[in-house]
């Protein structure tokens, strides 16, 4: 590639950079324009009725410094939850994993089940940010 078109580029990325930090309300634009900095993993997994299910949620702290995540796994009716909060400071440009586990229920009334991961980022609650599905099994 010709050097001006790398440097137009740049300028162009740079220009954007500041547009996000003016137009987001974090102290990092990449929170706001990447859509998995907080996930679970696995994102789908399958279990037997009451057995237990552990998720992993997933942070990418984007800041320059450090920030306190509290997860919390949000358990439709019939789950009965083992960890279904967690909390870390995690460090800057880090990523976090913080273990949530929850028993699935024993009686299926349905095989998939949605669970949703909310989350509190310094004291501020973002709400529903992620969420896992889990295939209980039968027979």
């Amino acid at each position: 590639m010709p050097e001006a078109y790398l440097e137009k580029f740049i300028a162009h990325l740079q220009a954007r950079e500041k547009l996000y930090r003016k137009l987001l309300p974090y102290d990092d634009p990449n929170f706001g324009t990447d859509p998995y900095w907080i996930r679970a993993y696995p994102f789908r997994q399958a279990a037997l009725p009451g057995a237990p299910v552990e998720i992993e949620a997933r942070v990418l702290n984007h800041a320059a410094r450090p920030k306190n995540v509290r997860v919390l796994l949000n358990l439709q009716p019939g789950w009965k939850g083992i960890r279904p909060a967690a909390e870390q400071q995690i460090p800057a440009r880090t990523e976090g994993r913080l273990r949530l586990s929850a028993m699935a229920p024993s009686a299926i009334s349905r095989r998939r089940h949605v669970l949703g991961l909310s989350a509190t980022v310094d004291g501020q609650p973002l709400g529903e940010f992620s969420a896992a599905i889990v295939d209980v099994m039968t027979g």
